[in-house]
């Protein structure tokens, strides 16, 4: 194993050595390059794109299709379609109707998606990491509703209770989109490595706030030019699209590796072995695991910053409709093109910043963290005082980086945990939609009770919980701040102890070119001592793999930087194939 690790480090540093030389054309090779390997990994990416668009097109029609149903339903076909500047001659009665109905009768189907979500991943890790079943019964759920809003568009006398009660019955019965997400992230968290883990989820976050956008757009002129049947009957066709996409794209992800090859799991299981609750809980054992230097404080405060994201923006969008509809007295298509361009300037936030903050400037997370949280905190006040269409415009791009927090957050809990414990995470990071579940019912009874005094009280609700998720970021950074130590949190940070003894007078001999420093934490080897520093103390010392005297660099962390000292008979090259045997970083 060792061997063949060695050649696979030995073929990615001439792969670096090739790309980093050439000049321009060499620029140009590698560009191409990288196109042609990210289009090759390409598993999941296209499924959860047309999911994303079909979903919320789906989400929009519904809430239109809810407001004319309670305000219309004795009539024999839909309603004509209100143009520019007719939103408004909706009665308050249905407002409120709808604003119950997505409160008390859709949110416990939510609510009840959540552990099911939980069973089915706890279910999928113990029949050896089966993906593909959390990504399809998803998808065949939206098949189904959109099928059922599509009937009931077309038979317009049937009861709206019926329409609830399919949309229901299909999140229950495939987990919905809580339970196709969480999917989705724990697929590619088993497909990925820890290196550009963070990288794809900012892939698929950008994606999604480009797809959400589309799907706003086409559901605004669709139902203004086609009407509510033949708008969900294009939903019904894309969302057997990505279906197909899924079917044919996602396969299984390769077993963890193990020293001692323990026997596959049993692939067959009675129904009480896959749902049962005992086992569904042990995920939460990744919570309770002690970890040292605070880790186990940091990845909770983590993770309820990550649900909090979640949570101000599904409320919001929960009531949006409502309230554009009634308070500015927007039409459909108006609405629809507002929503578009605030999720499209989304998708441009979460790609500047996981690709300009993150990639290229080597933000730490926790700093992008309270950046996104004061421009959240700022965005909250600006919407509960907007009063003119232009003002409505302009906020969005105050509150363009907030779904960046989103990506951000998850790919810092997975940092936190060893890789055999992303299910684990991904069930908690489940239960942690519970809030997403309860924050539909916060909003729409708040726009409720204050509809006629002060329509835009919810967004004081955003603005209460972005200052408590800017106090949890600023808690994990005054925690990471104040390490001294390494956070020994997995795999991933540790430069790992190949034999017992080695001369240690090689570190002390290191040491005092990077004083002052803390004490380095020392491991030896038989050929080398790994010595890790305060990375702001060495950073300037730093040269691409050799920095001076013999010292070798195994990588950076976000406070620490691993260095070896290496030995003068051993040739330079043999050092860069150690890189993988010592530390994965």
């Amino acid at each position: 194993m060792a061997a063949a690790q060695t050649t696979a480090g030995s073929d990615k540093v001439s792969a670096v050595d090739k790309s980093g030389g050439g000049g321009g054309g060499g620029g140009a090779a590698y560009v191409k390059s990288a196109l042609k390997e990210a289009l090759d990994s390409m598993t999941v990416e296209p499924a959860f794109t047309v999911y994303c668009m079909v979903e919320t097109m789906s989400k929009f029609l519904h809430q239109a299709f809810l407001l004319d149903k309670f305000a219309y339903p004795d009539w024999p076909h839909e309603p004509p379609r209100r143009d520019g500047g007719d939103g408004g001659d909706v009665s308050d009665r249905a407002v409120k109707s709808v604003a119950l109905a997505n409160s008390w009768l859709i949110t416990p189907a939510l609510f009840l998606t959540v552990f099911y979500t939980v069973l089915a991943i706890s279910w999928s890790d113990k029949v050896g990491r089966r993906r593909r079943p959390l990504l399809l019964t998803p998808l065949c759920g939206l098949v189904l509703e959109c099928a059922s809003a599509a009937l009931h568009a077309f038979f317009w006398r049937w009861p709206v209770g019926w329409l609830l009660a399919g949309y229901a019955a299909a999140q229950l019965l495939s987990g919905g989109r809580i339970c196709f997400s969480q999917s989705v992230y724990l697929y590619v968290a088993d497909v990925s490595t820890a290196d550009n883990r963070t990288a794809r989820y900012g892939v698929l976050m950008t994606v999604r706030f480009f797809a959400m956008p589309l799907g706003y757009a086409l559901g605004g002129l669709l139902l203004r030019y086609v009407g509510f049947f033949y708008a969900f009957l294009a939903s019904f066709a894309a969302s057997l699209v990505a279906l197909l996409l899924a079917w044919t794209l996602v396969v299984e992800p390769p077993p963890l590796p193990s020293a001692d090859t323990p026997p596959p799991p049993p692939r067959r299981l009675s129904l009480w072995q896959a749902i049962r609750p005992k086992d569904s809980v042990r995920a939460l054992r990744v919570l309770l695991k002690k970890r040292p230097q605070h880790a186990r404080l940091i990845l909770a405060a983590t993770l309820l910053a990550y649900s909090l994201f979640s949570f101000t923006n599904e409320g919001e969008l929960s009531v949006m409709y409502l309230y554009l509809s009634r308070q500015f007295r927007w039409s459909e298509s108006q609405i629809g093109a507002y929503l578009t361009y605030r999720m499209f300037v989304n998708g441009v936030g979460t790609l500047v910043c996981s690709v300009v903050l993150s990639k290229c400037l080597k933000m730490a997370d926790g700093s992008i963290g309270i950046f996104i949280g004061v421009a959240k905190t700022l965005a909250a006040v600006a919407y509960a005082f907007a009063f003119a269409d232009w003002q409505l415009y302009a906020v969005p791009l105050i509150d363009m980086y907030f779904a960046a927090g989103i990506t951000v957050t998850r790919s810092f809990a997975t940092k936190l945990v060893a890789s055999d414990e992303l299910g684990r995470l991904a069930a908690v990071c489940s239960l942690t939609k519970v809030s997403v579940a309860l924050c539909q019912p916060l909003y729409n009874t708040t726009y409720a009770l204050t509809m006629n005094s002060a329509p835009s009280a919810f967004f004081f609700v955003s603005l209460f919980f972005a200052v408590f998720i800017l106090l949890l970021i600023g808690y994990r950074v005054a925690q990471t701040v104040s390490q001294t130590e390494l956070r020994d949190c997995g795999p991933r940070l540790t430069v790992v102890e190949v034999a017992p003894r080695l001369d240690a007078k090689i570190g002390s001999q290191i040491a005092p070119f990077f004083a002052p420093t803390p004490r380095p934490r020392l491991r030896i080897g038989p050929t080398l001592a790994a010595i890790l520093f305060d990375r702001e103390a060495v950073l300037h010392y730093r040269r691409p793999y050799i920095l001076d005297r013999g010292i070798l660099a195994l990588g950076v962390g976000e406070r620490y930087v691993a260095l070896a000292a290496v030995s003068q008979h051993r040739r330079k090259h043999a050092w860069r194939n150690e890189y993988l045997r010592i530390g994965n970083w």
